[in-house]
């Protein structure tokens, strides 16, 4: 039983480092966090005594805080030790409340343990500034203005780091449906209805795309395209054009979105500016690439929903 256990804990501890590689590789940032800071470390911290010639007492800790989506994991602990190797205090959080970076700089709050009874930890941290990272470790009362203990110092071993998910340089989304010409249901014309997300990215095109018009067709002639990742995105202006394997009614297909952005719901127009636009193109993959293979298309102007181009801006001459 304690060998099936250790086992479990080493495939979860390879998993955590091999995902984010994984993704980094295949170009899916959807896989990777927001941000995180991580790291371990000693810093010294002036001894009690009054004595100018005292050794100082040392501080070694553990960060690994991670921000997924909005969603706070890990944890942190915290050891201060005397010259003679006496433990003097200590911290650990139970419950990570915030997490905010500003470049390399970093500040997490959270309900904590200190020496014991209850409190609330501050921590900072710095990464790789001129002189090294630097760590502050702070336990206090909550809503109390109390401090129990405050250390802060340059580290003189281990290593801080601290990322955030680049930006995407230019990105497209949106929801919506599109008239389907020549279909009705009801005297009512037939909608096909769209789902996506395109951005740039450090490791390539990230995003997915999901379209049917199953809820307005015959179910015999019903279609449903899915694309769960992009090879190509390109955005210029107000225009965006992706393009990736997918699935045409299960079947292995390639496909091509294009859309304009016209139209912000949130202005108000003196003059209407045409609707946005959506169009989609199929085609089976596999055995069928040959020319004369079956094709799906459909497009025509945004009657219901919004899409958006954020276009990488254009480089300076």
């Amino acid at each position: 039983m304690l060998k099936r256990t250790v086992r479990s804990i080493l495939v979860l501890a390879i998993a955590a480092f091999v995902l984010p590689a994984a993704a980094q590789g295949t170009g899916e940032s959807a896989y990777l966090p927001d941000a995180y800071v991580r790291g371990f470390g000693s810093y010294p911290v002036p001894a009690d005594s009054a004595s100018s010639i005292a050794k100082p007492d040392m501080v070694f800790f553990n960060i690994n805080v991670t921000d997924f989506r909005g969603l706070l994991y890990g944890g942190m602990n915290y050891r201060r030790v005397s010259p003679d190797g006496k433990l003097k205090s200590y911290m650990f959080s139970t419950r990570i409340e915030s997490l905010e970076v500003r470049g390399n700089f970093a500040t997490i709050r959270a309900q904590a343990i200190h020496n014991g009874r209850k409190a609330c930890m501050f921590v900072e941290v710095l990464d790789d500034n001129p002189s090294g990272d630097w760590a502050r470790f702070q336990a206090n009362g909550c809503m109390l203005t109390v401090v129990y203990e405050d250390t802060s110092g340059g580290l003189v071993s281990g290593d801080i780091r601290v990322w955030t998910k680049p930006a995407p340089r230019a990105m497209a989304f949106g929801a919506g449906a599109i008239a389907l010409p020549g279909v009705t249901i009801g005297g009512k014309p037939g909608l096909g209805v769209f789902q996506f997300k395109a951005e740039t990215t450090p490791w390539g095109p990230a995003g997915s795309l999901h379209y049917t018009d199953a809820p307005v067709t015959a179910a015999a002639s019903a279609n449903t395209i899915f694309v769960p990742r992009w090879e190509r995105f390109v955005a210029s202006g107000n225009r965006a054009e992706m393009a990736g394997p997918g699935y045409w009614n299960g079947r292995p297909a390639i496909v091509v979105v294009n859309v304009e952005d016209n139209v912000d719901p949130r202005l108000r127009y003196l003059v209407a500016p045409p609707p946005d636009f959506f169009a989609i193109h199929a085609k089976l993959a596999g055995p069928d690439i040959r020319p004369g293979a079956p094709e799906y298309a459909a497009k025509g102007p945004v009657v219901r929903g919004d899409i958006v181009v954020k276009a990488e801006p254009a480089p300076m001459d």
